[in-house]
């Protein structure tokens, strides 16, 4: 509604969510979720982060820089939502997330074997599913009774 009202008004809007609950993981989910607010936190948190540690040298590795900058940046997401447990858990839990994501595409054999697959493709959608409507319930807040 809004892309069609904006339009009607002039303005081209760019697309927000492009079918997120088709993600085969979790990286395609956050690229297809809020797809305006994911890319802000990519190039104003994420990038700046990682130009930060690449530039002191606080990690060995590119991968745990990375892992680190997931963490970071979407502990700052759920901050940006509220000041909340269950936002902050929610940033940290998606942060965890994505950097286990990293690790294993990087480190793993059997991803690099089986990633083309269509039953790995079916298998990732079917986990992935379940652990972002796991962080919406985290989101919700009903998970948490504090």
């Amino acid at each position: 509604i809004a892309i069609g009202a904006a339009k009607v008004m002039g303005f081209q809007l760019m697309e927000n969510f492009n079918t997120p609950y088709f993600a085969v993981g979790i990286r395609d989910f956050w690229g297809r979720w809020h797809i305006s607010l994911s890319e802000w936190f990519r190039d104003f948190v994420f990038s700046r982060f990682m130009m930060l540690f690449m530039h002191k040298k606080w990690f060995k590795s590119r991968l745990n820089g990375a892992a680190a900058g997931f963490l970071i940046n979407m502990l700052v997401m759920g901050v940006w939502h509220g000041l909340t447990v269950h936002y902050i858990l929610y940033g940290l839990y998606h942060g965890i997330l994505l950097a286990v994501t990293e690790i294993y595409q990087k480190k793993s054999k059997f991803y690099k074997k089986y990633k083309k697959k269509t039953w790995y493709a079916l298998a990732s959608w079917g986990i992935t599913l379940n652990l972002v409507m796991f962080g919406f319930l985290i989101f919700s807040g009903h998970f948490i009774t504090i």
